[in-house]
């Protein structure tokens, strides 16, 4: 009995299997470049910058221990974008470092108080800005303010929140930190990008006849262009008022903005975490779909990155990590956790991004840890704040803004109150 169909040769089938195949290969293909279109279009900030941002002098200074420190004093720096000054940092006091080498407010004397905490974060909890009084306002120190008035007790809030930290050097911070300062109290507070960051280290360096601020995974303190990376461009030239006249003006010839540029462009060129539209050695549709996220390749690229990414499934798997957790608990210290969502996770209503990414990090830390890792979304009515107000720049900038550093301030007041401390009774 012959199988065939009428008019179907032998030959006819392994021709269907190859054009369906093709047919298959030509549709993923036109989906990925579809889905890079989209993307570009969408988010074209990953795949281009045109943006740079400067300090005139470096605030951070190497530390083996640590990864860098803070140098206290006030650092002037702008934002530019297609070769025309948009911002100068000054006037909010981005980079205002206190006497402590920390960020924020200093309000009474932490000896002094009854209750005594530690804060340890990243730039979301690091960077200051000013209130009405001129007073250089994180969200630990509205907390500081909001624990005064409702236990009625003296309270001490200490801010040693880092730029660019995640998980893991929060933990070694807080190991040494909370030996030396002995508080009552410890707050850990990450958001879901530190969950993946990895250690670094900052070295202020001259290479290639220009300062610069560079990033290694090693602790080096003469990087190179071989491992390391550039961090922040630092501009000598680029004073205050040089960025106040250009910014009035509108300059877009400014040769100390083409000197900005040409050094920005040198370090990206050697090393970048930009997307890639053209690539052919990864996809943006299995990134997605398989770790929440069409970037995953771009921001766990090996070699020098300006944020260094570890590859942890678990963090009990890193055994620096493990040592300080147990460093803290034989201080005996009460300490929290929790995580703070970030602008378009609140907008979504939505406690992670990519939940499904982060879970087995997140589920690790609690086991690690034996402690709740609180979220902001349970612990707030969003319903009472405007969103929109959370970040300094709904479009740019999402740190938060002072009305931001209230709302986390509020966040973490009413993890404490409801878990943590408690009111004393009302008198009657």
């Amino acid at each position: 009995m012959n199988d065939n169909q009428p008019g179907e040769s032998k030959t006819s089938r392994p021709l269907k299997f190859l054009i369906t195949l093709l047919s298959s290969v030509i549709g993923l293909l036109l989906a990925e470049l579809l889905f890079r279109a989209y993307l570009y279009h969408q988010e074209p900030y990953y795949f281009q910058n045109d943006s740079l941002w400067y300090l005139q002098a470096s605030p951070i200074k190497f530390s083996e221990e640590f990864g860098f420190t803070y140098i206290p004093g006030t650092y002037d720096g702008g934002a530019i974008y297609n070769r025309q000054v948009t911002h100068c940092w000054s006037p909010m006091q981005d980079w205002v470092i206190n006497e402590r080498g920390n960020s924020g407010r200093i309000k009474g004397r932490y000896e002094d108080a009854e209750l005594r905490i530690l804060v340890f974060g990243d730039s979301v909890t690091q960077r200051p800005r000013k209130n009405e009084r001129g007073d250089d306002m994180t969200w630990p120190n509205f907390l500081q303010d909001y624990l005064e008035v409702k236990l009625n007790r003296s309270v001490h809030v200490v801010n040693f929140a880092r730029d660019g930290y995640g998980v893991l050097q929060m933990f070694d911070l807080a190991a040494v930190k909370v030996a030396e300062w002995k508080p009552d109290l410890v707050i850990i507070a990450f958001i879901s990008d530190d969950l993946t960051r990895d250690r670094f280290w900052r070295s202020v360096i001259n290479l290639d006849g220009r300062q610069r601020i560079m990033v290694t995974r090693t602790p080096d303190p003469k990087p190179n262009w071989e491992n390391g990376a550039e961090a922040f461009l630092l501009g000598p030239k680029a004073t205050d008022q040089w960025c106040r006249q250009l910014l009035r003006s509108g300059a877009t010839d400014d040769p100390i903005v083409a000197e900005l540029e040409t050094a920005v462009l040198e370090g990206r060129q050697r090393i970048s975490l930009l997307a890639d539209p053209f690539s052919i050695t990864s996809s943006f549709i299995f990134d997605q779909i398989l770790h929440g996220s069409p970037y995953h390749s771009t921001f766990n690229k090996t070699g020098p990155s300006q944020m260094p990414r570890h590859t942890l499934t678990r963090f009990d798997l890193d055994q620096r990590l493990v040592e300080k957790v147990q460093a803290l608990e034989e201080l005996d210290v009460d300490y929290m956790i929790t995580h703070l969502a970030g602008y378009s996770e609140l907008k979504d209503q939505m406690e992670y991004r990519n939940p499904d990414a982060h879970s087995e990090l997140i589920q690790s830390l609690a086991e690690l840890t034996g402690k709740t890792i609180y979220s902001t979304l349970a612990n707030i009515d969003i319903s009472a704040y405007d969103v929109e107000k959370i970040p300094t720049d709904p479009k740019g900038d999402k740190h938060p803004s002072l009305y931001g550093h209230q709302f986390y301030g509020d966040v973490v007041l009413n993890i404490l109150m409801n878990n943590i401390l408690s009111a004393p009774p009302e008198n009657k």
